[in-house]
């Protein structure tokens, strides 16, 4: 399945980056309550943006948040299509001309038109027409990018106030 990524860079934080040597686990405190707020977000838009006719692809988009290399690692939040195989289609598209996989198409027919037979004529059309991209996860990027850089932002700052309330000087 092909895969996109997003990222986020937040500047400015190198000159603090002695002080929370000696104070990791505010840094990484502030950072994956940001990272754990924008996950949900994305994930809730992600699902906004998925069509309505596939209700397992929406069911199964969620997100999760990890911390990576420990207390002086950082944290890394994925948004994720849940293991369904059509999600890159529905993401992407499909161009014309090209056969579809019968089986998840007769087990669609057969789960939403109650007529597994009815698979040919559905793949035949997907074969001739394709498939519109949906772009749900960019979408949703697009949507929220600028409150996610916002969140992390304002993790930095909390960084900071709390450097300051146990007496360090941080200037970001």
């Amino acid at each position: 399945m092909s895969e996109a990524e997003y990222g986020v860079t937040t500047e400015g934080i190198e000159e603090a980056a002695a002080l929370l040597a000696k104070y990791p686990e505010i840094s990484l405190d502030e950072m994956n309550k940001a990272m754990v707020r924008t996950v949900a977000q994305l994930s809730s838009d992600v699902k906004e943006f998925t069509p309505v006719d596939r209700g397992t692809l929406r069911s199964k988009i969620g997100g999760d948040v990890e911390t990576v290399g420990g207390v002086m690692g950082g944290v890394r939040g994925i948004v994720h299509s849940g293991g369904v195989p059509y999600a890159s289609v529905m993401e992407l598209g499909r161009q014309p001309g090209s056969w579809p996989p019968l089986e998840p198409i007769r087990a669609w027919c057969q789960r939403v038109l109650g007529d597994a037979s009815a698979a040919f004529l559905v793949a035949r059309k997907i074969y001739l027409r394709g498939i519109a991209p949906r772009a749900m996860f960019a979408r949703a990027w697009r949507k929220d990018k600028d409150w996610i850089n916002d969140q992390f932002v304002r993790a930095r700052k909390r960084i900071v106030e709390r450097l300051a309330d146990i007496g360090i000087h941080v200037d970001i």
